[in-house]
Protein backbone atom coordinates (compact mmCIF):
# COMPACT_ATOMS: atom_id res chain seq x y z
CA UNK A 1 0.00 0.00 0.00
CA UNK A 2 3.04 2.19 1.46
CA UNK A 3 4.86 1.72 -2.04
CA UNK A 4 1.67 3.22 -4.43
CA UNK A 5 2.83 6.50 -3.17
CA UNK A 6 6.17 6.15 -3.27
CA UNK A 7 6.46 8.21 -6.13
CA UNK A 8 4.65 11.07 -4.68
CA UNK A 9 6.48 10.88 -1.42
CA UNK A 10 9.89 11.14 -3.33
CA UNK A 11 9.01 14.41 -5.35
CA UNK A 12 8.13 16.01 -2.37
CA UNK A 13 11.10 15.08 -0.62
CA UNK A 14 13.02 16.68 -3.93
CA UNK A 15 11.11 19.53 -4.07
CA UNK A 16 11.83 20.00 -0.40
CA UNK A 17 15.61 19.28 -0.73
CA UNK A 18 15.84 21.63 -3.56
CA UNK A 19 13.57 24.49 -1.73
CA UNK A 20 16.70 23.94 0.75
CA UNK A 21 19.07 24.07 -1.13
CA UNK A 22 17.68 26.95 -2.98
CA UNK A 23 17.37 29.02 0.31
CA UNK A 24 21.09 27.75 1.38
CA UNK A 25 22.40 29.26 -2.10
CA UNK A 26 20.45 32.77 -1.61
CA UNK A 27 21.83 32.92 1.88
CA UNK A 28 24.81 33.78 0.35
CA UNK A 29 23.73 37.12 -0.42
CA UNK A 30 22.40 37.66 3.37
CA UNK A 31 26.38 37.92 4.28
CA UNK A 32 26.52 41.33 3.04
CA UNK A 33 24.46 42.28 5.94
CA UNK A 34 26.75 39.87 8.54
CA UNK A 35 27.51 41.60 11.92
CA UNK A 36 30.09 39.27 12.57
CA UNK A 37 32.90 41.44 11.57
CA UNK A 38 34.26 44.94 12.38
CA UNK A 39 31.27 46.14 9.69
CA UNK A 40 28.16 45.09 9.13
CA UNK A 41 28.73 43.16 5.57
CA UNK A 42 30.89 40.20 4.27
CA UNK A 43 34.06 40.19 6.65
CA UNK A 44 37.36 37.71 7.05
CA UNK A 45 34.91 34.93 8.39
CA UNK A 46 32.48 35.50 6.20
CA UNK A 47 34.04 35.42 2.73
CA UNK A 48 36.37 32.34 3.86
CA UNK A 49 34.40 30.19 6.36
CA UNK A 50 30.91 30.95 5.80
CA UNK A 51 30.61 31.23 2.17
CA UNK A 52 31.74 28.17 0.96
CA UNK A 53 29.84 26.51 3.74
CA UNK A 54 26.80 27.93 2.55
CA UNK A 55 27.84 26.98 -1.41
CA UNK A 56 28.39 23.10 -0.64
CA UNK A 57 25.58 22.72 1.45
CA UNK A 58 23.43 23.99 -1.09
CA UNK A 59 24.87 21.67 -3.47
CA UNK A 60 24.50 18.75 -1.19
CA UNK A 61 21.12 19.22 -0.12
CA UNK A 62 20.14 19.39 -3.83
CA UNK A 63 21.94 16.10 -4.80
CA UNK A 64 19.86 14.64 -1.52
CA UNK A 65 17.03 15.85 -3.52
CA UNK A 66 17.81 14.69 -6.91
CA UNK A 67 18.72 11.30 -4.70
CA UNK A 68 14.61 10.91 -3.55
CA UNK A 69 13.82 11.44 -7.33
CA UNK A 70 15.62 9.07 -8.87
CA UNK A 71 14.96 6.46 -5.53
CA UNK A 72 12.71 4.75 -7.06
CA UNK A 73 14.55 3.45 -10.26
CA UNK A 74 17.59 3.25 -9.21
CA UNK A 75 16.86 1.92 -5.43
CA UNK A 76 19.99 3.16 -3.97
CA UNK A 77 19.11 4.58 -0.33
CA UNK A 78 22.73 4.44 0.74
CA UNK A 79 22.93 7.77 -1.59
CA UNK A 80 20.12 9.49 -0.08
CA UNK A 81 21.42 8.15 3.65
CA UNK A 82 25.11 9.37 3.29
CA UNK A 83 23.77 12.73 1.45
CA UNK A 84 21.74 13.70 4.85
CA UNK A 85 24.95 12.50 7.22
CA UNK A 86 27.33 14.54 4.86
CA UNK A 87 24.83 17.26 5.15
CA UNK A 88 24.48 17.47 9.27
CA UNK A 89 28.09 17.19 9.45
CA UNK A 90 29.32 19.82 6.90
CA UNK A 91 26.51 22.25 8.65
CA UNK A 92 28.42 21.18 12.43
CA UNK A 93 31.93 21.95 11.13
CA UNK A 94 31.41 24.77 9.26
CA UNK A 95 29.23 26.20 12.32
CA UNK A 96 31.91 25.28 14.47
CA UNK A 97 35.03 26.52 12.44
CA UNK A 98 33.08 29.96 11.71
CA UNK A 99 33.23 30.75 15.54
CA UNK A 100 36.98 29.26 16.13
CA UNK A 101 38.16 31.52 12.91
CA UNK A 102 36.40 34.41 14.65
CA UNK A 103 37.33 33.90 17.83
CA UNK A 104 40.97 32.74 17.72
CA UNK A 105 42.56 34.08 14.27
CA UNK A 106 40.30 37.01 12.82
CA UNK A 107 40.02 38.97 16.78
CA UNK A 108 43.13 38.90 17.56
CA UNK A 109 44.76 40.59 14.21
CA UNK A 110 41.07 42.01 13.16
CA UNK A 111 42.86 45.24 12.03
CA UNK A 112 44.86 43.51 9.40
CA UNK A 113 42.61 40.70 8.63
CA UNK A 114 39.31 42.77 8.37
CA UNK A 115 41.52 45.73 6.33
CA UNK A 116 40.26 44.97 2.91
CA UNK A 117 36.32 44.44 4.11
CA UNK A 118 37.08 47.84 6.05
CA UNK A 119 38.11 49.57 2.44
CA UNK A 120 34.98 47.49 0.98
CA UNK A 121 32.37 48.91 3.57
CA UNK A 122 33.65 52.62 3.50
CA UNK A 123 34.35 52.52 -0.62
CA UNK A 124 30.39 51.25 -0.83
CA UNK A 125 29.01 53.39 1.93
CA UNK A 126 30.47 56.62 0.22
CA UNK A 127 28.43 55.12 -2.92
CA UNK A 128 25.67 55.05 -1.69
CA UNK A 129 26.14 58.62 -0.91
CA UNK A 130 27.08 60.08 -3.96
CA UNK A 131 30.17 60.49 -2.59
CA UNK A 132 32.83 58.59 -3.76
CA UNK A 133 33.23 61.04 -6.81
CA UNK A 134 33.74 64.11 -4.77
CA UNK A 135 36.64 65.69 -4.81
CA UNK A 136 39.06 66.30 -1.85
CA UNK A 137 41.23 69.14 -1.21
CA UNK A 138 43.64 70.47 1.48
CA UNK A 139 42.10 73.13 3.31
CA UNK A 140 44.83 75.40 4.94
CA UNK A 141 44.16 76.49 8.06
CA UNK A 142 45.18 80.39 8.94
CA UNK A 143 44.73 81.83 12.12
CA UNK A 144 43.83 85.29 11.02
CA UNK A 145 40.21 85.71 11.58
CA UNK A 146 38.67 88.91 11.93
CA UNK A 147 35.60 90.64 12.67
CA UNK A 148 34.80 91.59 8.80
CA UNK A 149 34.92 87.70 8.63
CA UNK A 150 32.46 87.30 11.06
CA UNK A 151 30.13 89.66 10.15
CA UNK A 152 30.24 88.48 7.13
CA UNK A 153 29.52 84.34 7.72
CA UNK A 154 27.17 85.67 10.54
CA UNK A 155 24.68 82.93 9.07
CA UNK A 156 27.36 80.27 10.41
CA UNK A 157 28.18 81.96 13.31
CA UNK A 158 24.73 82.46 14.71
CA UNK A 159 24.27 78.70 13.93
CA UNK A 160 27.21 76.73 16.09
CA UNK A 161 25.73 74.45 18.03
CA UNK A 162 26.00 75.54 22.43
CA UNK A 163 23.40 73.20 23.40
CA UNK A 164 24.46 69.46 23.53
CA UNK A 165 21.38 67.17 22.84
CA UNK A 166 22.08 64.55 25.70
CA UNK A 167 21.23 67.09 28.88
CA UNK A 168 19.01 69.27 26.54
CA UNK A 169 16.74 66.11 26.57
CA UNK A 170 16.50 65.69 30.34
CA UNK A 171 15.83 69.53 30.24
CA UNK A 172 12.78 68.75 27.82
CA UNK A 173 11.39 66.75 30.35
CA UNK A 174 11.37 68.76 33.46
CA UNK A 175 10.63 71.31 31.64
CA UNK A 176 7.89 69.88 29.04
CA UNK A 177 6.50 66.43 29.11
CA UNK A 178 4.16 67.27 31.80
CA UNK A 179 2.54 64.07 32.22
CA UNK A 180 3.80 60.58 32.77
CA UNK A 181 2.11 59.04 29.84
CA UNK A 182 4.22 61.41 27.34
CA UNK A 183 8.15 60.80 26.10
CA UNK A 184 10.74 62.62 24.54
CA UNK A 185 12.51 59.45 22.66
CA UNK A 186 15.64 61.52 21.46
CA UNK A 187 16.47 64.83 20.62
CA UNK A 188 16.67 66.04 16.51
CA UNK A 189 18.87 68.30 14.62
CA UNK A 190 17.19 69.80 11.44
CA UNK A 191 16.71 73.18 9.97
CA UNK A 192 13.64 75.27 9.03
CA UNK A 193 13.33 78.76 7.42
CA UNK A 194 12.14 81.82 10.51
CA UNK A 195 11.17 85.26 9.48
CA UNK A 196 13.85 84.30 6.29
CA UNK A 197 16.45 83.23 7.91
CA UNK A 198 17.26 79.64 7.99
CA UNK A 199 18.43 78.49 11.42
CA UNK A 200 19.42 75.18 12.92
CA UNK A 201 17.20 73.94 15.87
CA UNK A 202 17.04 71.30 18.37
CA UNK A 203 13.48 69.56 18.25
CA UNK A 204 11.66 66.51 19.63
CA UNK A 205 8.26 65.04 19.41
CA UNK A 206 5.91 64.43 22.60
CA UNK A 207 5.11 60.95 22.03
CA UNK A 208 2.47 58.79 24.05
CA UNK A 209 4.15 56.38 26.20
CA UNK A 210 1.07 54.11 27.93
CA UNK A 211 4.08 52.33 29.95
CA UNK A 212 3.99 55.31 31.80
CA UNK A 213 0.03 55.21 32.75
CA UNK A 214 -1.00 53.59 36.63
CA UNK A 215 -0.77 50.17 36.71
CA UNK A 216 -4.90 50.28 37.25
CA UNK A 217 -4.66 52.11 34.44
CA UNK A 218 -3.32 49.84 32.00
CA UNK A 219 -6.57 48.65 30.48
CA UNK A 220 -7.06 47.33 27.03
CA UNK A 221 -9.07 50.06 26.63
CA UNK A 222 -6.94 52.51 27.25
CA UNK A 223 -3.92 51.93 25.78
CA UNK A 224 -6.01 51.26 22.08
CA UNK A 225 -8.99 53.08 21.90
CA UNK A 226 -8.11 56.25 23.97
CA UNK A 227 -4.49 57.02 24.74
CA UNK A 228 -3.56 56.36 21.01
CA UNK A 229 -1.52 59.34 20.26
CA UNK A 230 1.14 62.05 21.47
CA UNK A 231 1.22 65.57 21.45
CA UNK A 232 2.90 68.41 19.58
CA UNK A 233 6.62 68.63 19.59
CA UNK A 234 9.40 70.74 21.61
CA UNK A 235 11.82 73.19 19.44
CA UNK A 236 14.38 75.65 20.54
CA UNK A 237 17.44 77.52 18.31
CA UNK A 238 20.72 76.04 19.28
CA UNK A 239 22.63 79.23 19.78
CA UNK A 240 20.31 80.91 22.15
CA UNK A 241 19.79 80.94 26.35
CA UNK A 242 17.69 82.46 28.57
CA UNK A 243 19.10 84.65 31.30
CA UNK A 244 18.54 81.49 33.84
CA UNK A 245 20.36 79.20 31.40
CA UNK A 246 17.47 77.38 29.43
CA UNK A 247 16.31 76.99 26.14
CA UNK A 248 14.76 79.69 24.50
CA UNK A 249 11.83 77.59 23.05
CA UNK A 250 10.34 78.36 19.07
CA UNK A 251 7.88 75.65 19.67
CA UNK A 252 6.41 74.41 23.74
CA UNK A 253 3.56 73.65 25.53
CA UNK A 254 -0.02 71.91 25.42
CA UNK A 255 -1.66 72.77 23.41
CA UNK A 256 1.79 73.84 20.89
CA UNK A 257 2.21 77.24 20.89
CA UNK A 258 4.71 78.96 18.56
CA UNK A 259 5.89 82.87 17.70
CA UNK A 260 7.05 81.44 13.79
CA UNK A 261 4.50 78.88 13.11
CA UNK A 262 1.10 77.43 13.57
CA UNK A 263 1.03 72.99 14.02
CA UNK A 264 -2.21 72.08 12.31
CA UNK A 265 -2.34 68.36 13.53
CA UNK A 266 -0.19 68.30 16.59
CA UNK A 267 -1.42 64.39 16.80
CA UNK A 268 1.12 62.07 16.59
CA UNK A 269 0.10 58.30 15.78
CA UNK A 270 3.31 57.07 14.32
CA UNK A 271 6.42 58.20 16.16
CA UNK A 272 9.54 56.71 17.24
CA UNK A 273 8.56 54.74 20.07
CA UNK A 274 5.43 53.25 18.60
CA UNK A 275 4.92 49.89 19.52
CA UNK A 276 0.86 49.35 20.24
CA UNK A 277 -1.08 48.91 18.01
CA UNK A 278 -3.91 51.30 18.02
CA UNK A 279 -7.78 51.33 17.09
CA UNK A 280 -9.00 55.09 15.83
CA UNK A 281 -12.37 56.55 14.27
CA UNK A 282 -14.25 54.35 17.16
CA UNK A 283 -17.46 55.57 18.92
CA UNK A 284 -15.12 55.51 22.34
CA UNK A 285 -13.58 59.30 22.54
CA UNK A 286 -9.97 59.28 22.08
CA UNK A 287 -7.65 61.09 24.50
CA UNK A 288 -6.11 64.48 23.19
CA UNK A 289 -4.12 66.36 26.10
CA UNK A 290 -4.29 67.14 29.56
CA UNK A 291 -5.92 69.84 31.05
CA UNK A 292 -3.36 72.49 32.54
CA UNK A 293 -5.06 72.86 35.75
CA UNK A 294 -5.32 69.26 37.28
CA UNK A 295 -4.80 65.23 35.94
CA UNK A 296 -7.68 63.68 34.58
CA UNK A 297 -9.08 61.03 37.06
CA UNK A 298 -9.68 57.95 35.34
CA UNK A 299 -12.78 55.56 37.01
CA UNK A 300 -13.23 52.02 35.44
CA UNK A 301 -15.56 49.35 35.81
CA UNK A 302 -15.18 45.58 36.13
CA UNK A 303 -14.54 44.38 33.82
CA UNK A 304 -12.72 47.64 32.48
CA UNK A 305 -14.98 48.16 29.78
CA UNK A 306 -16.16 51.79 30.29
CA UNK A 307 -13.73 54.50 31.01
CA UNK A 308 -14.35 58.19 31.54
CA UNK A 309 -12.27 61.45 31.86
CA UNK A 310 -13.30 63.41 33.83
CA UNK A 311 -11.42 67.46 34.02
Amino acid sequence: MLKAYLPQLNALLFLTFAGLALRLWLARFDLLFSETGAVVGAGYTAVHITLPVLTILSGVGFVIGVGFLVNEKFERIEVITYGIAAFVAIAFIGMVAGVVVQTLIVEPDELNLEEEYLNYNIGFTLAAYDLDTADEALFPVAYNLTAADIRENSATIKNIRLWDWRPLKTTYEQLQLFRTYYDFNDIDVDRYHFDGTYKEVLVSAREMNIRGLQPQAQTWVNTHLIYTHGYGAVMNPVDEVTDDGLPVFYLKDIPPVSPYFTLDEPRIYYGEETGNYVVTDTTTDEFDYPAETRTPTIYMTVPAVLVWIIW
